[in-house]
C-alpha cells in the first residue's frame, strides 16, 4: 500500500519573472499546478457517501489518495476552515487524504499546530491524513 511519502517528488526551478506570473487566487489555480505532476488525476469527482454526496477535489486512483484543496479568503474564519476540514476528514473515503491549504490571507494563527491537529496515521484512523499549509512568498 503506497504512502504519502512515496508520491513522486518534483523539483521546480523558476526565476523571479516566472514566479511573478504564477498567481493563486482559488482552488482551481492549485489544480492547474498539480495537473502536470499527476496527469491522470481526476478533478472534482462527485461520489455518494451514503447519507449525502461528497465532492473530492483531486483523486489519484493509482495511490488511493484524495487531495482536498482549500484557499483561505478574507471572509473565512479559522474555525470555519477547521469545521470544513473536519467534515472532509470524516466523510471522504480514501486510504490517504492529503489536505493542501493555501493560506493566502494568513488566516491560520499557528500553522505548525494546525498541521499537527490534522495529521493521522492509518493504523489509528480509517485513513492516513496529512496536511500542508502554504503561504504566499514575496521576493
Amino acid at each position: 500500500m503506497p504512502t504519502i511519502s512515496k508520491i513522486p517528488t518534483v523539483i521546480f526551478t523558476h526565476n523571479k519573472e516566472d514566479l511573478d506570473k504564477t498567481k493563486i487566487e482559488n482552488e482551481h489555480d492549485v489544480y492547474s499546478l498539480i495537473r502536470p505532476i499527476f496527469p491522470d488525476a481526476r478533478l472534482e469527482v462527485v461520489d455518494d457517501a451514503g447519507y449525502a454526496s461528497v465532492r473530492y477535489d483531486i483523486v489519484l486512483d493509482e495511490y488511493g489518495m484524495v487531495i482536498e484543496v482549500k484557499c483561505t479568503r478574507e471572509n473565512m474564519t479559522e474555525r470555519k476552515l477547521r469545521e470544513e476540514l473536519g467534515s472532509d476528514s470524516f466523510h471522504y473515503e480514501a486510504d490517504h487524504l492529503f489536505l493542501f491549504i493555501f493560506d493566502k490571507v494568513k488566516l491560520i494563527k499557528n500553522p505548525d499546530a494546525f498541521e499537527e491537529a490534522f495529521r493521522r496515521e492509518k493504523h489509528g484512523f480509517d485513513k492516513e491524513l496529512e496536511t500542508i499549509i502554504i503561504r504566499e512568498i514575496t521576493f
